[in-house]
């Protein structure tokens, strides 16, 4: 078969066709950019407007993953933060999926605590990728896959939650703290480059809102605390103390007991105050703690054999909203209500003996964690 022959009439015609064809493309693929561009502001606005009118956690990032949704489809929303210093596991901070991954049913809350009674096992999955939680990354189909043989966090959301695809886009790194979000598809091509510059572009507002959530749940806290102070410190204040260190006497054993207090008042070191039921253990307490540099802050008091054995870590270190049946909201412990201040037990020797190891520890550490959270 003999080659056509063009004329260089015909050559001129498929110069201009060409050139108009290329023209045609450059437009059509402009026009896909400005149109992305602008899919990416009227993300950013609205996301902008639920900053502004949304200060409750849930409901405000709940906003957020829905107007996410609509432009980049995806089974699981979540925010993980690490707040211990840079060095604890990430905790969830809001969290959202899909029914049976369905891609658009309506979004579902995930309570932050759900894998509280597994929590050093999941902790440990959570630092094994927690260099993958550093920078951006796009990771779907064989790519995920891989992952999840290297990794068993990933095994573990691509067996039981049937994810194929991950976008994880950090928040912020900084020395005390870090924050990630990620999104998870069970479709191979769920993500797109273009879907991880639409989710990098919303990390501004991202941060505000977590700063903003960060320091109004701080403020709610030191509120509540205040207020608990405020009731310790009136009982304070209406307790009749006939001297200035509410001791009686100048007998040379009281002589003494003045004398220790002083020794000792100045420092941080754990007390403990021995004597029979209605000696004054708690006169010395009071005066232990008003020759301090606390005395400032609340005297708290609490008498362990009062307590119902059910009740009793509650009530030293709190609990979270949902760590056990009637955990309606949550709340601080007396350990935590008496920080920078001081803090009596009373009838120590009372207590259970798992818990008095509990407590040796939070003597020893100076730390603790509320039942039901993750946060030391």
């Amino acid at each position: 078969m003999r080659p056509p022959v063009y004329s260089a009439a015909d050559e001129q015609l498929l110069e201009k066709i060409t050139s108009l064809v290329a023209v045609a493309v450059r437009n059509s693929l402009d026009f896909e950019e400005v149109a992305r561009r602008e899919q990416q502001r009227t993300l950013q606005l609205n996301v902008t407007n639920a900053l502004l009118s949304i200060k409750q956690r849930e409901p405000l990032f709940r906003a957020i993953a829905e107007e996410l949704g609509q432009v980049v489809p995806f089974a699981y929303f979540g925010i993980r933060v690490q707040r211990a210093g840079g060095h604890g596991p990430f905790e969830g901070f809001a969290e959202f999926a899909r029914p049976d991954g369905n891609q658009h049913a309506p979004l579902l809350a995930l309570a932050p605590n759900r894998f509280a009674s597994a929590g050093s096992e999941m902790a440990s999955l959570y630092n094994q990728v927690s260099d993958l939680l550093q920078v951006p990354g796009l990771y779907a189909d064989d790519a995920f896959r891989q992952l999840a043989v290297r990794y068993p966090a990933m095994r573990y959301a691509y067996d039981e939650h049937k994810v194929r695809a991950m976008l994880i886009v950090p928040i912020w790194q900084r020395p005390a703290e870090a924050a990630v979000l990620t999104l998870a598809s069970p479709d191979p091509a769920g993500f797109t480059p273009d879907s991880l510059a639409t989710v990098q572009s919303l990390v501004p507002q991202i941060t505000l809102a977590l700063e903003n959530l960060f320091a109004f749940e701080q403020i709610e806290a030191l509120k509540a605390q205040v207020e608990q102070e405020r009731t310790y410190l009136i009982d304070e204040i209406n307790t009749d103390r006939p001297a200035a260190d509410g001791l009686i006497g100048t007998s040379p054993a009281l002589q003494q007991v003045r004398q220790r207090i002083a020794q000792v008042a100045s420092t941080d070191a754990t007390v403990l105050i021995t004597g029979e039921t209605g000696t004054g253990k708690e006169v010395v307490a009071r005066a232990l703690h008003h020759a301090s540099p606390r005395q400032g802050r609340a005297l708290v008091k609490l008498n362990c054999a009062a307590l119902p054995a059910q009740l009793i870590e509650s009530e030293l270190f709190g609990h979270e909203k949902g760590a056990f049946t009637g955990a309606v909201e949550r709340r601080i412990g007396k350990f935590e209500l008496a920080d920078g201040g001081t803090i009596f037990l009373d009838e120590i020797g009372e207590l259970p003996l798992d818990l008095q190891a509990k407590l040796l520890r939070v003597l020893q550490e100076k730390e603790f964690e509320r039942l039901g959270g993750n946060r030391v």
